[in-house]
């Protein structure tokens, strides 16, 4: 695997779910339709109320590129603040405590301080198949 491909794997993998709250009863295609103005969403999730069914006003936008969460979280509160429906929406990075188990990734593995000069392909699938032994 080349250094590009590891970058570009990285990226990929990187977290691409926000948490939005505070935002009313939006309804889910309404959120979708506002979030692709940042790129291509992936997945939707709305909180509701178990009893009443009616929304709690917050949610998970997954979208496809971590840069694409990025511009939103960045971007979307300039955009929203003369807005008077949007200017006090949340829209944060989800925690992992946020995230259900069935929406990780569990064959992703996530490798931090590589020393480009000392490790070569070949050393970090050494040091993950010595892990995985045990």
């Amino acid at each position: 695997m080349s250094k590009e491909s590891l970058e570009k794997a990285i990226k990929v993998n990187c977290t691409t779910t926000l948490f939005f709250a505070r935002m009313g009863s939006i309804k889910k295609e309404e959120l979708k339709q506002y979030c692709e103005q940042f790129g291509p969403v992936k997945d939707i999730s709305m909180m509701v109320d178990t009893e009443t069914q009616r929304p709690k006003g917050c949610g998970f936008v997954k979208f496809m590129t971590h840069e694409d969460a990025k511009l939103c979280v960045e971007e979307a509160p300039k955009r929203n603040k003369n807005d008077p429906h949007k200017r006090n929406w949340v829209i944060e990075w989800a925690k992992s405590s946020q995230i259900k188990e069935g929406d990780l990734d569990k064959m992703t593995i996530y490798i931090s301080n590589l020393n480009q000069q000392n490790d070569s392909e070949d050393m970090i699938r050494q040091k993950i198949w010595c892990l995985w032994k045990y």
